[in-house]
Protein backbone atom coordinates (compact mmCIF):
# COMPACT_ATOMS: atom_id res chain seq x y z
CA UNK A 1 0.00 0.00 0.00
CA UNK A 2 1.38 3.11 -0.69
CA UNK A 3 -1.23 5.69 -0.60
CA UNK A 4 -4.33 6.40 1.84
CA UNK A 5 -7.10 8.54 -0.05
CA UNK A 6 -10.81 9.69 0.96
CA UNK A 7 -13.74 9.55 -1.44
CA UNK A 8 -17.00 10.58 -1.33
CA UNK A 9 -19.77 7.89 -0.18
CA UNK A 10 -20.87 7.92 -4.00
CA UNK A 11 -18.02 8.05 -5.89
CA UNK A 12 -16.47 4.96 -4.02
CA UNK A 13 -19.74 2.42 -4.61
CA UNK A 14 -20.02 3.33 -7.96
CA UNK A 15 -16.05 2.78 -8.74
CA UNK A 16 -15.19 0.22 -6.03
CA UNK A 17 -14.71 -2.54 -8.13
CA UNK A 18 -12.38 -1.00 -10.42
CA UNK A 19 -10.19 -0.16 -7.83
CA UNK A 20 -7.86 -1.30 -4.68
CA UNK A 21 -9.26 -0.66 -1.61
CA UNK A 22 -7.96 -2.06 2.14
CA UNK A 23 -7.82 -1.00 5.97
CA UNK A 24 -11.72 1.31 4.74
CA UNK A 25 -12.78 3.47 7.70
CA UNK A 26 -15.91 5.72 7.68
CA UNK A 27 -15.35 9.60 8.18
CA UNK A 28 -18.49 11.68 8.08
CA UNK A 29 -19.67 11.44 4.57
CA UNK A 30 -16.39 10.26 3.17
CA UNK A 31 -14.95 6.83 3.18
CA UNK A 32 -10.88 6.59 3.67
CA UNK A 33 -8.95 3.51 2.69
CA UNK A 34 -5.43 2.59 1.54
CA UNK A 35 -4.94 2.00 -2.01
CA UNK A 36 -2.44 1.91 -4.93
CA UNK A 37 -0.89 3.76 -7.85
CA UNK A 38 -3.26 1.54 -10.30
CA UNK A 39 -6.39 3.02 -8.73
CA UNK A 40 -5.48 6.42 -8.30
CA UNK A 41 -4.99 6.58 -12.04
CA UNK A 42 -8.11 4.82 -12.42
CA UNK A 43 -9.89 7.83 -10.58
CA UNK A 44 -7.75 10.69 -12.33
CA UNK A 45 -8.68 9.01 -15.36
CA UNK A 46 -12.23 9.33 -14.90
CA UNK A 47 -11.76 12.85 -13.39
CA UNK A 48 -12.90 11.56 -9.70
CA UNK A 49 -12.32 13.93 -7.02
CA UNK A 50 -10.58 12.28 -4.43
CA UNK A 51 -8.28 13.72 -0.91
CA UNK A 52 -5.18 12.49 -0.29
CA UNK A 53 -3.49 11.71 2.56
CA UNK A 54 0.20 11.45 3.86
CA UNK A 55 0.39 7.75 5.36
CA UNK A 56 3.36 7.07 7.91
CA UNK A 57 5.75 5.98 5.56
CA UNK A 58 5.28 8.93 2.97
CA UNK A 59 5.94 11.10 5.73
CA UNK A 60 8.94 9.60 7.00
CA UNK A 61 10.18 9.63 3.05
CA UNK A 62 9.22 13.14 2.62
CA UNK A 63 11.84 13.88 5.78
CA UNK A 64 14.43 12.21 5.07
CA UNK A 65 13.85 14.05 1.04
CA UNK A 66 13.68 17.04 2.64
CA UNK A 67 17.05 16.74 5.20
CA UNK A 68 18.99 14.41 2.59
CA UNK A 69 20.87 17.81 1.21
CA UNK A 70 21.82 18.74 4.95
CA UNK A 71 22.91 14.95 6.01
CA UNK A 72 24.89 14.79 2.67
CA UNK A 73 26.35 17.86 3.59
CA UNK A 74 26.83 16.85 7.25
CA UNK A 75 29.03 13.93 6.08
CA UNK A 76 31.09 15.36 3.75
CA UNK A 77 32.07 17.92 6.21
CA UNK A 78 33.42 15.35 8.87
CA UNK A 79 34.76 13.27 5.76
CA UNK A 80 36.64 16.37 4.98
CA UNK A 81 37.76 16.98 8.59
CA UNK A 82 38.89 13.45 9.17
CA UNK A 83 40.68 13.17 5.71
CA UNK A 84 42.70 16.17 6.17
CA UNK A 85 43.60 14.55 9.72
CA UNK A 86 45.01 11.34 8.49
CA UNK A 87 45.90 12.54 5.01
CA UNK A 88 50.10 12.31 4.26
CA UNK A 89 51.20 14.45 1.73
CA UNK A 90 54.69 14.04 1.90
CA UNK A 91 57.31 12.86 4.12
CA UNK A 92 60.39 15.48 5.29
CA UNK A 93 63.75 14.69 6.46
CA UNK A 94 65.53 17.24 8.85
CA UNK A 95 68.51 15.99 6.60
CA UNK A 96 70.69 14.51 4.29
CA UNK A 97 71.88 11.36 5.81
CA UNK A 98 72.49 7.48 4.74
CA UNK A 99 69.18 6.60 6.38
CA UNK A 100 66.52 8.49 4.44
CA UNK A 101 65.73 6.06 1.81
CA UNK A 102 64.80 3.12 4.75
CA UNK A 103 63.13 6.00 7.18
CA UNK A 104 60.60 7.00 4.21
CA UNK A 105 60.14 3.16 3.58
CA UNK A 106 59.83 2.24 6.82
CA UNK A 107 56.99 4.95 7.71
CA UNK A 108 55.33 4.63 4.02
CA UNK A 109 54.70 0.44 4.94
CA UNK A 110 52.19 2.18 7.43
CA UNK A 111 50.49 3.80 4.39
CA UNK A 112 46.60 3.28 2.96
CA UNK A 113 45.46 4.14 -0.24
CA UNK A 114 42.31 5.68 -1.11
CA UNK A 115 42.00 6.15 -4.74
CA UNK A 116 44.70 8.81 -5.06
CA UNK A 117 45.44 9.90 -1.57
CA UNK A 118 47.46 8.72 1.01
CA UNK A 119 46.18 8.02 4.68
CA UNK A 120 47.97 6.73 8.07
CA UNK A 121 46.76 6.35 11.38
CA UNK A 122 49.82 6.37 13.44
CA UNK A 123 51.36 6.30 16.61
CA UNK A 124 54.15 9.00 16.08
CA UNK A 125 55.55 9.04 19.49
CA UNK A 126 55.89 4.69 19.16
CA UNK A 127 57.31 5.15 15.37
CA UNK A 128 60.00 7.19 16.40
CA UNK A 129 61.20 4.79 19.57
CA UNK A 130 60.92 2.23 16.62
CA UNK A 131 63.40 3.53 14.31
CA UNK A 132 65.75 4.92 17.23
CA UNK A 133 65.90 1.02 18.00
CA UNK A 134 66.89 0.19 14.62
CA UNK A 135 69.35 3.03 13.45
CA UNK A 136 70.69 3.13 16.95
CA UNK A 137 73.93 4.69 15.67
CA UNK A 138 72.38 8.17 15.40
CA UNK A 139 71.53 9.79 18.60
CA UNK A 140 68.54 10.33 18.54
CA UNK A 141 65.32 10.23 15.74
CA UNK A 142 62.17 11.67 16.05
CA UNK A 143 58.59 11.41 14.01
CA UNK A 144 55.86 14.11 13.99
CA UNK A 145 53.02 15.48 11.71
CA UNK A 146 51.97 18.63 10.97
CA UNK A 147 48.74 19.42 8.54
CA UNK A 148 49.31 16.76 5.51
CA UNK A 149 53.55 16.38 6.08
CA UNK A 150 55.01 13.59 8.26
CA UNK A 151 58.62 15.23 9.43
CA UNK A 152 61.38 12.81 10.61
CA UNK A 153 64.22 14.71 12.82
CA UNK A 154 67.66 12.88 13.18
CA UNK A 155 69.93 14.05 15.04
CA UNK A 156 73.62 12.32 14.12
CA UNK A 157 76.17 11.00 16.53
CA UNK A 158 78.25 14.26 17.68
CA UNK A 159 75.50 16.88 17.27
CA UNK A 160 74.41 18.44 20.42
CA UNK A 161 70.87 16.70 21.93
CA UNK A 162 68.31 18.87 22.61
CA UNK A 163 66.26 16.05 24.20
CA UNK A 164 66.69 17.23 27.78
CA UNK A 165 64.72 14.66 28.98
CA UNK A 166 66.85 12.00 27.88
CA UNK A 167 69.56 13.25 29.67
CA UNK A 168 71.18 10.67 32.14
CA UNK A 169 72.85 11.46 34.92
CA UNK A 170 74.78 8.32 35.86
CA UNK A 171 77.09 5.94 33.85
CA UNK A 172 76.70 2.73 31.56
CA UNK A 173 77.64 -0.39 33.46
CA UNK A 174 78.10 -3.54 32.33
CA UNK A 175 75.48 -6.47 32.92
CA UNK A 176 77.50 -9.41 32.24
CA UNK A 177 81.11 -10.40 31.81
CA UNK A 178 81.48 -10.09 28.43
CA UNK A 179 84.25 -9.38 25.41
CA UNK A 180 83.67 -6.37 23.50
CA UNK A 181 82.57 -6.42 20.05
CA UNK A 182 81.35 -2.82 18.88
CA UNK A 183 79.97 0.14 20.79
CA UNK A 184 78.46 3.64 20.00
CA UNK A 185 79.43 6.88 22.55
CA UNK A 186 76.93 9.38 22.37
CA UNK A 187 77.33 11.53 25.49
CA UNK A 188 79.70 11.03 28.74
CA UNK A 189 83.34 9.50 28.68
CA UNK A 190 84.13 6.26 26.94
CA UNK A 191 86.50 4.10 29.06
CA UNK A 192 86.50 0.74 26.87
CA UNK A 193 88.60 -0.47 23.83
CA UNK A 194 86.89 -3.48 20.94
CA UNK A 195 88.16 -6.50 22.41
CA UNK A 196 88.46 -5.61 25.93
CA UNK A 197 87.07 -7.97 28.33
CA UNK A 198 84.56 -6.42 31.26
CA UNK A 199 83.53 -8.14 34.27
CA UNK A 200 79.54 -7.87 35.23
CA UNK A 201 79.81 -4.18 37.00
CA UNK A 202 82.48 -2.43 35.06
CA UNK A 203 81.86 1.17 33.96
CA UNK A 204 81.68 1.18 30.24
CA UNK A 205 80.63 4.84 29.61
CA UNK A 206 81.00 7.56 33.07
CA UNK A 207 79.56 10.98 33.39
CA UNK A 208 76.01 11.94 31.61
CA UNK A 209 76.02 8.36 29.85
CA UNK A 210 74.24 7.58 26.23
CA UNK A 211 74.96 5.07 23.74
CA UNK A 212 75.29 1.19 23.23
CA UNK A 213 78.03 -1.38 23.97
CA UNK A 214 77.67 -4.95 22.44
CA UNK A 215 79.57 -7.57 23.81
CA UNK A 216 79.95 -11.27 23.18
CA UNK A 217 79.01 -13.85 26.29
CA UNK A 218 78.98 -16.92 26.89
CA UNK A 219 75.61 -18.75 28.64
CA UNK A 220 74.70 -22.11 29.87
CA UNK A 221 70.56 -22.46 28.85
CA UNK A 222 68.38 -26.00 30.08
CA UNK A 223 65.95 -26.41 27.96
CA UNK A 224 62.92 -29.50 28.92
CA UNK A 225 61.44 -31.04 26.33
CA UNK A 226 58.66 -33.54 26.43
CA UNK A 227 58.57 -36.64 24.86
CA UNK A 228 54.85 -36.10 23.67
CA UNK A 229 53.74 -32.75 23.42
CA UNK A 230 50.33 -31.53 22.60
CA UNK A 231 50.91 -28.60 19.72
CA UNK A 232 48.60 -26.86 17.45
CA UNK A 233 49.08 -26.80 14.12
CA UNK A 234 47.71 -24.93 10.61
CA UNK A 235 46.09 -27.69 8.53
CA UNK A 236 46.31 -25.74 5.57
CA UNK A 237 42.89 -23.95 5.33
CA UNK A 238 41.95 -20.16 5.47
CA UNK A 239 39.16 -18.64 5.43
CA UNK A 240 39.70 -14.77 4.05
CA UNK A 241 36.79 -11.68 4.81
CA UNK A 242 36.68 -8.17 5.31
CA UNK A 243 34.94 -6.98 8.25
CA UNK A 244 33.05 -3.08 8.49
CA UNK A 245 32.51 -1.32 11.48
CA UNK A 246 30.29 1.57 10.59
CA UNK A 247 29.67 3.60 13.89
CA UNK A 248 31.16 1.44 16.16
CA UNK A 249 28.86 -1.57 14.70
CA UNK A 250 30.56 -4.58 12.94
CA UNK A 251 29.45 -6.14 10.52
CA UNK A 252 30.85 -9.24 9.15
CA UNK A 253 31.07 -11.34 5.92
CA UNK A 254 31.51 -14.96 5.69
CA UNK A 255 33.18 -15.96 9.01
CA UNK A 256 34.23 -19.08 9.63
CA UNK A 257 33.33 -21.93 11.23
CA UNK A 258 36.78 -23.72 12.38
CA UNK A 259 36.57 -24.74 15.80
CA UNK A 260 39.87 -23.58 16.63
CA UNK A 261 41.54 -20.78 14.82
CA UNK A 262 44.68 -18.32 14.79
CA UNK A 263 43.41 -15.07 13.42
CA UNK A 264 45.34 -12.48 11.99
CA UNK A 265 44.03 -8.56 11.20
CA UNK A 266 45.16 -5.74 9.21
CA UNK A 267 43.42 -2.19 9.10
CA UNK A 268 42.87 -1.53 5.21
CA UNK A 269 40.83 1.88 6.21
CA UNK A 270 40.22 4.50 8.76
CA UNK A 271 37.62 6.79 9.09
CA UNK A 272 37.62 7.10 12.96
CA UNK A 273 34.37 6.89 14.22
CA UNK A 274 32.45 6.64 11.52
CA UNK A 275 34.22 3.89 9.20
CA UNK A 276 36.80 1.10 9.63
CA UNK A 277 37.68 -1.99 7.40
CA UNK A 278 39.84 -4.77 8.60
CA UNK A 279 41.06 -7.75 6.42
CA UNK A 280 40.32 -10.88 8.38
CA UNK A 281 42.63 -14.00 7.53
CA UNK A 282 41.17 -17.21 10.02
CA UNK A 283 43.79 -20.34 9.21
CA UNK A 284 42.38 -23.50 10.71
CA UNK A 285 44.09 -25.16 13.71
CA UNK A 286 44.15 -28.63 15.09
CA UNK A 287 45.69 -30.69 17.94
CA UNK A 288 48.70 -33.35 17.45
CA UNK A 289 50.40 -35.20 19.59
CA UNK A 290 54.48 -34.70 18.93
CA UNK A 291 56.92 -37.72 19.91
CA UNK A 292 60.14 -36.61 20.13
CA UNK A 293 62.77 -38.23 20.19
CA UNK A 294 66.38 -37.25 21.30
CA UNK A 295 67.51 -35.31 18.09
CA UNK A 296 64.05 -34.21 17.56
CA UNK A 297 64.07 -32.43 21.33
CA UNK A 298 67.52 -30.87 20.30
CA UNK A 299 65.83 -29.33 17.47
CA UNK A 300 63.33 -28.36 18.95
CA UNK A 301 64.85 -26.71 22.19
CA UNK A 302 67.73 -25.09 19.33
CA UNK A 303 63.77 -23.14 17.82
CA UNK A 304 62.91 -22.36 21.37
CA UNK A 305 66.43 -20.53 22.51
CA UNK A 306 65.95 -18.60 18.94
CA UNK A 307 62.53 -17.64 19.50
CA UNK A 308 63.53 -16.44 22.71
CA UNK A 309 66.54 -14.46 21.93
CA UNK A 310 64.71 -12.62 19.03
CA UNK A 311 61.70 -11.69 21.07
CA UNK A 312 64.22 -9.78 23.76
CA UNK A 313 66.53 -8.11 21.62
CA UNK A 314 66.62 -4.78 21.23
CA UNK A 315 69.23 -3.74 18.75
CA UNK A 316 69.39 -5.09 15.17
CA UNK A 317 73.10 -6.01 15.62
CA UNK A 318 72.28 -8.71 18.12
CA UNK A 319 72.98 -12.20 17.25
CA UNK A 320 73.45 -15.77 18.10
CA UNK A 321 76.46 -16.79 16.75
CA UNK A 322 76.64 -20.36 17.68
CA UNK A 323 74.45 -23.25 19.93
CA UNK A 324 76.23 -26.02 21.13
CA UNK A 325 74.57 -29.01 22.95
CA UNK A 326 76.91 -30.11 25.84
CA UNK A 327 74.58 -32.57 28.31
CA UNK A 328 71.40 -34.38 27.45
CA UNK A 329 69.21 -36.11 30.24
CA UNK A 330 66.96 -38.74 29.34
CA UNK A 331 63.93 -38.98 31.76
CA UNK A 332 60.92 -40.70 31.82
CA UNK A 333 58.91 -38.36 29.75
CA UNK A 334 61.25 -35.68 28.78
CA UNK A 335 64.59 -34.65 27.70
CA UNK A 336 66.99 -32.04 29.47
CA UNK A 337 69.10 -30.58 27.34
CA UNK A 338 71.81 -28.36 28.56
CA UNK A 339 73.56 -25.79 25.58
CA UNK A 340 76.36 -23.14 25.43
CA UNK A 341 75.14 -20.38 23.45
CA UNK A 342 77.43 -17.88 22.21
CA UNK A 343 76.04 -14.93 21.32
CA UNK A 344 76.46 -10.95 20.60
CA UNK A 345 74.11 -8.77 22.96
CA UNK A 346 73.74 -5.20 24.32
CA UNK A 347 75.64 -5.34 27.81
CA UNK A 348 75.34 -1.63 29.38
CA UNK A 349 72.96 -0.91 32.01
CA UNK A 350 72.52 2.63 33.59
CA UNK A 351 73.20 3.15 36.96
CA UNK A 352 72.25 6.47 37.95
Amino acid sequence: MEYKISLDYDDYFAHSTMIYSANIEVVGESIMFETNKDSLLYLDSKNIRYMLHDSKNEKIKQVFKNKNGMFIGIFIAIFLVVMNTFRVSEIKVNGEYPINDEVINNIKSNEKKLFTFSFMNLNYEAKGKELRSIFYEYEWISVSKKGSVIYVDVVNSGQTNNKDNDVVLGDLISKCDAMISSYMVFSGKGIIKENQLVKKGDILIKGEAKGYILGVVYEEINITVMKENKEEVKTGNVNKYNLLNIFGKDIRFNESSYLKKETQEELVFNIPWVLKINKIEEYEKNDIIKVYNKEEAIKKAITLIKTDFEGKKVLNDETILRIEPLITTDNNDSFIITFLVKKIISIGEYKS
